[in-house]
């Protein structure tokens, strides 16, 4: 751990004492055009998903929700991957897992807005992932997990941030609340609370309707198995059926077919 540690310390200052990167992404060390360039990534993201809601998936995948994946990914880059206002050294590693969350515990609001903004951060990726994906919750998580790592090792050589084991943590806690909470829109809007149009994005069957089913007892049952043409709108043919053997006697030997 000491080695990986120096290692990549002794790499963070490359290229021009590391300055290279992080000037090619600062904003002027204005936080305001750093949120407002993530307020205008979000928002053309949403338009293109909008626009595109009624595309068919493509290879299983909804194209919408991949919009909004790509608008979090490029929200995340632009929060994450730029130099901080006064920055006058490189970023530095720190692999003690729960160590920064520890020194944070000196101060109940710092550890609050640590601990909540990187959860937050990465639950809108994990719960986009999932509404595209429809499956793999644990997947979703693992990919947000995934570009969490990418984000720390691209934050190395930036002035003022830091590489943290314990921001991977957080970060994949969030991508797993936001795939959990994927699987509960698609449950709810499963079951028709969320709209038609909801429904019929995250639904991949047809939803039930409200035509009631075949009426069935104990003496009889279905003939067989047939194909049915139905005209929409119209309710379902009854279907045909047969009397068992023991309810001859309560209809009848002459209403029945079956002779004992």
């Amino acid at each position: 751990m000491a080695f990986l540690n120096a290692s990549l310390n002794a790499i963070a200052p490359v290229a021009a004492d590391g300055y290279w990167f992080s000037s090619a992404l600062k904003f002027g060390g204005s936080f305001g055009a750093q949120l407002l360039l993530d307020f205008l990534v979000a928002g053309a993201a949403l338009g293109i998903a909008l626009l595109l809601r009624n595309r068919k998936p493509v290879r299983g995948m909804q194209v919408w929700a991949l919009c909004l994946v790509a608008g979090t990914l490029g929200v995340i880059a632009i929060s994450t991957l730029t130099r901080r206002a006064g920055a006058t050294s490189p970023g530095h590693l720190q692999l003690e897992p729960f160590g920064t969350l520890r020194r944070y515990t000196h101060d109940a609001a710092d550890f609050l807005i640590y601990l909540g903004g990187n959860v937050a951060m990465f639950i809108p990726l994990g719960l986009f992932l999932y509404l595209a994906l429809r499956r793999w919750m644990l997947l979703c998580a693992a990919l947000a997990t995934l570009v969490s790592i990418g984000v720390e090792l691209l934050q190395l050589p930036i002035y003022s941030r830091a590489t943290d084991i314990d921001d991977v943590i957080t970060n994949g806690l969030g991508g797993l609340i936001g795939a959990v909470l994927g699987v509960v829109v698609v449950r709810v809007a499963r079951s028709g609370r969320l709209g038609s149009w909801a429904q019929g994005q995250v639904v991949d069957v047809d939803p039930p309707t409200d035509e009631p089913a075949y009426p069935r007892s104990a003496d009889t049952r279905p003939a067989g198995i047939g194909v049915m043409l139905r005209v929409p709108g119209e309710p379902l043919p009854a279907p045909p059926i047969v009397r068992s053997p023991d309810a001859a006697s309560a209809w009848g030997h002459a209403a029945s077919p079956w002779r004992p």
